[in-house]
C-alpha cells in the first residue's frame, strides 16, 4: 500500500513504529491466491509475480455462492460481494486486520471445530472492505508467513476441497482456542471503535477524557474482554500482538488520504494555476483518494478537511491507549519464553521511545497526550516485571546522560529539567522486587544509582520528581518487606537518601515534598532504626505541622504510616505501646482546638486510617480514647438532652466512618494494610502536593457506588466472633447514632425542610432564608458551611443505620425519618435514605418499611403531597418516589416467598401481632395488598404518563403477591 511520507499525525502515531514488532518468519514457500474468487482482468494478466498453475491449484478454494446476490460480474467471498470488474477497487483506508493470520498462527492445541466461510470475517464496520482483499493489500513478512502455512494445509486437502466445492457453506478446520481468539477479537474490535467514536466527540484535545470511556474501571465488560485476550493468547501471545498491531496501523492509514486532499487544497487555494490544480488532483488519485476536489477549493472545505484531520488524529491516538491496554493483559499474564527476547525488546524500543520523546509542555495542556504518556509508563512498568533490567538500564542510561549537566547547579536548562523530571516521573510504575534475594540485590543496584542521582542533582523540577518517585517506589516495599531490610545493600541507599532529604528538609518551602518520602524511610528503615527514630519524629516533626492547614493533610498521612509499622511490624509490650499511643491520641484528638479535626477529604481519610489502624488492634483504648469522645458520648448516650448544640459535627462524621471500618474489618479478621494510598489522593495536584477543598458528600453523588460496599453497607455488623470489648462498644454505639440520627432531623431533615418550603410560599424572604428559614433558636446554624457540615453528618448517620440498628430505638421511627429523608433538599441525603430504606426492608422488615413508606407518600396534605402534579417536590421526585415504592414492593414479594409460614417480623410495633396466628396474619397482608392495588388504581388515573407507567408495574405486582402468598 502506497503511504506518503507526509502523512504523519500531529499527535503521538507510533503505528509506523509499532509495526516493526510483526516479527518475520520463513517465505520460501509459493503465495498463495485469494480463495472463492474468480479471476478479474487484472489477474488474469501477465505478470512478473504470476503463480504458476500447480501453485494455485494447491491454493484456491472454490466457494458457490450464497443466496444473495450472485451476479455473473461479482462473486462471492466469505459473505462478501466482489466486483469482477478491475475499476472498483477498494478504499486503502480500510482496517486491513485478518483473522486468518491470527487461526493460522495459533496454536493447534484443541479439538478441531467446523466453521462456516463467513464467520471468518471480523465483524468490521460497514465501510471496510473484505479481509482477503484487505489481507492481500498488507504486504509484508505477516502475509507471507500466513501464505506459507496456507500453501502447506491446502495441498494436503486439495483433492477434498475440489470434490465438494459446490456444497453450500463449506466449512474450515480451526481449534477451539483459534475459534475462542476469533470471537473475541471480532468483540473487540467493535467495542474499541465504539469508544473511540465517542471519544472523539469532543471538539477540544483538553476536554478529551480517555480514561472514563477507555480506561480501567469505566467498562466492567471491556475489562473482562481485555482480561480474556490476554488469558488466551498466554502460550504463543504473537499472532493477538501482529493483528493489534494491524488494527493499529490502519488507524492511522486513515489520515493518509485526508492529509493528501488538504495538502491538494491549500495548494489550489494559494496558487490559480489549472496546471498546477490538474496535478495536484492526479497526485491525489495516484495515493488512492476516494474523492475528487472541485477546480477551486473554498476555505470551508479546507477547514472541514483539518476537522477531519483532527479527528484522525485523535482516533490514531486513543487507539494506541487501547492497544497499550491489551498489550499490557497480555504481557502480565504470559512468560517472557512465550513473549520471546525479540518481541519484547521491540517493544520495549517503540514504547520507550515515544515515552522518552513526549514534550513535557503538551501534557499541561492535552489530556490526550496525558493519558498516552500514562499507559506507555505503565506498560512499561509491566514489561519491567519479565525483563527488570533491560528497562531499568534504558531509564538509567537517559538519566546518567543528564545527570553530566544537571549535576552542575545552573548549567541546565528548563528543558532539560523539565524533560528529565518528566522521565523521572514516569519511572514510577517499575515495580521493586524484594523476592527472591536475587531480584532484591538487583534492585538494590538500581535504587542505589538513582540515589546517586539524586543527591547530586540540581533544579527544583528534578528533584521533586525523584522525591515522588521514591516515595512511589518504596511504599510498596514498605507494605510488604520484613527481612530484607536488614540487607547492607539497602542500609547503602537508605543512608545516601536520608542525607539528601535533611538537605531539602532543612528550608521549609521543600518539605511538602521531601518529608513524606522521609517518613517513608524510616518505615523501610531496619527494626532498630525504626523504634529509634519513629516517635521523635511523630512527636516533634509532625506536631508543628499539624497546626498548619496546607501541611496537616501530609502530616496524618506520614503519622499513619509510622504508626502502622509500629503495630503490625515493629510491636512492644503492651505498657509500652498504650505509652506511646496515648502520646499519639494526644497530639492528635485532644489537642482542644476544633481546628484539627475536618470532613474534607485531605485531613478525614488520613484520620479515619489513623483511628481504624489502631482500633483494630487496641479496641478498648481506641473506643475508650478516640471514638465516644468524638461522638460526645456521655450527654448524648441518654436521650434526655436532644439538642443539636451538643452535636459537633465534623467529629462525628469521622468517628462514624472510622467505626464502621473497624467494624468490617473485625468481621473479616484481617488486619487493615499499610496504607500504601488513600483516598484522597486523587484529589492532590500531582506536583504542587497542594490539596484541593472537596467535600465528600457531595463528591460522593458524582461517584458511581461500588457494588460490593452497597451490599456490605446494607447488613448488619456480624458481632458474634467478637470479643466482649467489641460487642459492648458496637451497642453502644448503635444507641449513640440512632440518638444523633433522630437530633438531626428534628433540625435538618426532609420533615424540617418540607416545612420551611410551605413556610416560604406564604411568607415573602430573602433567598438565603427562603432555602433555610429556622427560628430565632437556630440563628447560630444559620451559616452556610456549619449547615452543611450536619447535612453531611446527617448524610453519614443515614447511611450507617443499616449497620447499627439499636434495638433501644423503635423502628417506626427511624423508618419515618428516613421517608422524609428521600423527600430532602439536599440529594445526597435523599438518596443514601432511600437506599436505606432497602437496606432495612431486606432485613426481614420490608413489610413495615412498604407500608410505612405507603403512608408518606399518600399523605393527601397539599404541602408534603408526592404524587400531585403540584407538589412542592416536583415532577422529578415524583418519579424517584414511585420507583422506590415499587423496588420496596418487590423486595417484599421476595421476602414472602423465603418466608412461607408467614411468621412477620414486621409487626413487632403492635403488640397483639406477636401471638397472631397464621391465618390472621395472612388476613392482614391480604387487607394490605388490597390496599396496594387501590394505590395501583390511584396512580393509573394520573395525567402523567409517567407515573401511569408505574401504576401498570404496580398492579402487575399484585398477582405476584398473591402467588407468594399462596
Amino acid at each position: 500500500m502506497n503511504t506518503p511520507q507526509n502523512a504523519s499525525p500531529s499527535l503521538h502515531d507510533p503505528g509506523e513504529s509499532l509495526e516493526a514488532i510483526n516479527t518475520s518468519a520463513s517465505s520460501s514457500g509459493p503465495p498463495s491466491t485469494t480463495r472463492g474468487r474468480a479471476p478479474s482482468a487484472a489477474s488474469r494478466a501477465p505478470s512478473s509475480r504470476a503463480h504458476t498453475p500447480a501453485a494455485q491449484s494447491d491454493s484456491v478454494e472454490r466457494k458457490n455462492s450464497v443466496s444473495y446476490g450472485h451476479h455473473r460480474q461479482t462473486s462471492i467471498v466469505h459473505g462478501y460481494q466482489h466486483s469482477r470488474n478491475p475499476s472498483h477497487v477498494s478504499s486503502t483506508g480500510a482496517s486491513p486486520i485478518s483473522p486468518g493470520i491470527i487461526l493460522a498462527q495459533a496454536p493447534k492445541d484443541g479439538p478441531t471445530l467446523r466453521q462456516s466461510p463467513s464467520s471468518s470475517t471480523l465483524n468490521a464496520p460497514a465501510d471496510q472492505v473484505p479481509i482477503r482483499r484487505l489481507e492481500r493489500m498488507h504486504s509484508g513478512r505477516i502475509k507471507r508467513e500466513h501464505e506459507s502455512h496456507l500453501h502447506h494445509h491446502h495441498h494436503h486437502n486439495h483433492r477434498h476441497h475440489r470434490s465438494r466445492s459446490r456444497q453450500h457453506h463449506q466449512q474450515e478446520p480451526t481449534t477451539v482456542g483459534e475459534y475462542a481468539l476469533h470471537h473475541l477479537l471480532n468483540e473487540f474490535i467493535s467495542e474499541a471503535n465504539d469508544k473511540i467514536n465517542r471519544c472523539v466527540s469532543e471538539r477540544d484535545d483538553a476536554l478529551i477524557r480517555v480514561e472514563a470511556i477507555c480506561g480501567p474501571g469505566a467498562d466492567h465488560a471491556f475489562d473482562q474482554l481485555i482480561k480474556a485476550l490476554g488469558h488466551i493468547v498466554r502460550p504463543r501471545p504473537k499472532p493477538l500482538i501482529d493483528a493489534l498491531m494491524i488494527w493499529r496501523k490502519s488507524k492511522s492509514d486513515e489520515l493518509t488520504p485526508i492529509h493528501t486532499q488538504l495538502q491538494a487544497a491549500r495548494v489550489q487555494s494559494t496558487n490559480g494555476s489549472a496546471t498546477v490544480r490538474r496535478a495536484d488532483l492526479s497526485q491525489v488519485s495516484t495515493n488512492g483518494s476516494s474523492a475528487s476536489l472541485p477546480s477551486h477549493t473554498d476555505p470551508a472545505t479546507i477547514i472541514a478537511l483539518e476537522q477531519n484531520l483532527r479527528q484522525g488524529e485523535r482516533r490514531s491516538a486513543i487507539s494506541v491507549y487501547i492497544l497499550c491496554r491489551v498489550l499490557m493483559q497480555v504481557i502480565s499474564q504470559c512468560t517472557l519464553a512465550a513473549l520471546t527476547n525479540d518481541i519484547a525488546e521491540r517493544l520495549e524500543d517503540v514504547i520507550y521511545g515515544q515515552l522518552r520523546n513526549f514534550d513535557s509542555e503538551a501534557l499541561a495542556y492535552s489530556a490526550l497526550k496525558q493519558s498516552q504518556w500514562n499507559m506507555f509508563g505503565q506498560l512499561l512498568g509491566v514489561m519491567g516485571n519479565l525483563r527488570f533490567d533491560k528497562v531499568a538500564d534504558r531509564y538509567v542510561s537517559d538519566l546518567e546522560a543528564a545527570q553530566r549537566r544537571l549535576s552542575i547547579k545552573g548549567n541546565a536548562d528548563k528543558d532539560l529539567e523539565n524533560h528529565t523530571a518528566l522521565l523521572v516521573h514516569s519511572m514510577r510504575w517499575l515495580k521493586i522486587q524484594t523476592q527472591p534475594e536475587t531480584a532484591w540485590d538487583k534492585s538494590c543496584d538500581l535504587l542505589n544509582l538513582l540515589a546517586g542521582f539524586f543527591a547530586g542533582v540540581h533544579g527544583k523540577p528534578v528533584k521533586y520528581a525523584y522525591c515522588q518517585l521514591f516515595e512511589d517506589l518504596l511504599l510498596p516495599v514498605a507494605s510488604k518487606a520484613t527481612t530484607e531490610l536488614n540487607s547492607p545493600k539497602w542500609r547503602q541507599v537508605l543512608d545516601i537518601l536520608k542525607i539528601r532529604l535533611n538537605q531539602l528538609l532543612a528550608k521549609p518551602k521543600h518539605w511538602a515534598q521531601a518529608f513524606p518520602i522521609f517518613a517513608v524511610t524510616i518505615c523501610v528503615s531496619p527494626n532498630d532504626v525504626f523504634q529509634q527514630q519513629w516517635l521523635p519524629t511523630a512527636l516533634h516533626q509532625l506536631q508543628p505541622k499539624l497546626k498548619e492547614r496546607t501541611t496537616r493533610g501530609h502530616a496524618l498521612k506520614a503519622l499513619c504510616r509510622l504508626v502502622w509499622v509500629y503495630l503490625y511490624r515493629a510491636s512492644e509490650g503492651q505498657l509500652t505501646t498504650f505509652k506511646k499511643l496515648d502520646d499519639i491520641i494526644r497530639m492528635v484528638f485532644m489537642t482542644g482546638k476544633k481546628s484539627l479535626l475536618s470532613t474534607e477529604p485531605s485531613i478525614a481519610d488520613p484520620l479515619i486510617q489513623l483511628i481504624r489502624i489502631i482500633g483494630f488492634k487496641h479496641q478498648d483504648l481506641c473506643f475508650r480514647s478516640i471514638i465516644f469522645p468524638l461522638m460526645n458520648a456521655d450527654v448524648i448516650i441518654t436521650g434526655r438532652d436532644r439538642r443539636i448544640e451538643n452535636l459537633d459535627p465534623e467529629k462525628m462524621v469521622i468517628a462514624i466512618r472510622a467505626f464502621l471500618a473497624i467494624m468490617s474489618d473485625l468481621e473479616k479478621g484481617d488486619q487493615p494494610p499499610f496504607p500504601v494510598s488513600f483516598e484522597c489522593d486523587a484529589l492532590t495536584d500531582p506536583f504542587s502536593r497542594s490539596p484541593n477543598s472537596h467535600r465528600r458528600s457531595l463528591s460522593q453523588t458524582q461517584v458511581p457506588v461500588n457494588g460490593a460496599k452497597v451490599e456490605r453497607l446494607s447488613k448488619p455488623v456480624m458481632t458474634a466472633d467478637f470479643g466482649d470489648v467489641a460487642k459492648e462498644s458496637y451497642v453502644k454505639f448503635c444507641k449513640i447514632l440512632g440518638e444523633i440520627t433522630i437530633i438531626c432531623d428534628e433540625t435538618f431533615g426532609g420533615q424540617k425542610v418540607l416545612d420551611e418550603k410551605f413556610s416560604a410560599q406564604t411568607i415573602p424572604k430573602t433567598p438565603m432564608a427562603d432555602a433555610f428559614s429556622f427560628s430565632r433558636r437556630d440563628e447560630l446554624f444559620n451559616s452556610p458551611e456549619v449547615r452543611q457540615n450536619f447535612y453531611d453528618l446527617l448524610h453519614v448517620a443515614v447511611q450507617a443505620l443499616p449497620r447499627c440498628l439499636s434495638p433501644q430505638i423503635p423502628l417506626k421511627n427511624l423508618i419515618n425519618l428516613l421517608c422524609t429523608g428521600t423527600a430532602h433538599v439536599q440529594n445526597h441525603i435523599a438518596s443514601s435514605s432511600a437506599q436505606s430504606l432497602k437496606s432495612i426492608a431486606r432485613q426481614s422488615h420490608a413489610q413495615l418499611v412498604t407500608i410505612g413508606f405507603a403512608r408518606f407518600i399518600f399523605n393527601f396534605d397539599d404541602r408534603y403531597a408526592t404524587v400531585s402534579a403540584g407538589s412542592l417536590l416536583g415532577h422529578g421526585h415524583i418519579e424517584s418516589t414511585l420507583r422506590l415504592y415499587v423496588e420496596l414492593l418487590e423486595i417484599w414479594i421476595e421476602e414472602l416467598k423465603s418466608q412461607p409460614q408467614m411468621a412477620s417480623p414486621d409487626l413487632h410495633d403492635d403488640e397483639y401481632a406477636r401471638g397472631m396466628p397464621s391465618d390472621l396474619n395472612r388476613s392482614r397482608v391480604f387487607a394490605h395488598v388490597d390496599e396496594i392495588e387501590s394505590h395501583g388504581l390511584f396512580f393509573l388515573c394520573s395525567p402523567s404518563r409517567h407515573v401511569r407507567a408505574y401504576a401498570v408495574r404496580v398492579l402487575s405486582l399484585i398477582t405476584k403477591f398473591d402467588t407468594a402468598l399462596g
